[in-house]
């Protein structure tokens, strides 16, 4: 009798309502979230093989691609991200998108588990993706793509500069 709250510990609360800050977007093949990090850093999802990944989701065909990527990372991560404008769309028409968090995953200095009804075998990292090399990631084809939207996320946020 003591283990049934604890299998209820690990059951999946309701998913939250998709949060974006743009009108519904598709046509894209993939959908990844660009979450900053702090200086040229960003949250990246490392596996237990050590791999990194940007958070993504297959949206081919889905009617709103950023709901779709929303609730990909709910799902594998419990984090609830707000997707944003996006900011490059790759060659291998994957959109990469501006997101946000209220977690504090910025302010990590070391990896951040997801919860044991996500995946657990998932955990957040901070990882500077100028310094990061093919060999260390799952996607490949993302990576100079990303580094370019941080870059354009980057100027975008930078404050004006009085002349």
């Amino acid at each position: 009798m003591l283990l049934l709250p604890l299998l209820g510990c690990t059951d999946a609360p309701n998913a939250p309502t998709c949060r974006t800050s743009t009108p519904p977007a598709q046509g894209h093949s993939r959908a990844v979230c660009l979450i900053p990090g702090g200086f040229n850093q960003v949250l990246m999802l490392r596996d237990d093989t050590a791999t990194v990944t940007f958070p993504m989701a297959d949206t081919a065909g889905q009617s709103n691609e950023q709901c779709v990527l929303h609730q990909q990372i709910w799902r594998e991560t419990g984090i609830n991200v707000e997707i944003g404008k996006r900011l490059v769309t790759t060659n291998h028409n994957t959109a990469i998108y501006a997101c946000s968090e209220q977690a504090g995953l910025a302010a990590i200095t070391t990896s951040f588990p997801s919860p044991q009804w996500a995946n657990p075998s998932v955990e957040w990292v901070k990882r500077d993706p100028f310094v990061l090399t093919e060999q260390s990631m799952a996607d490949k084809d993302v990576l100079v793509p990303m580094r370019d939207a941080l870059i354009r996320l980057q100027q975008q946020n930078k404050p004006e500069s009085d002349h």
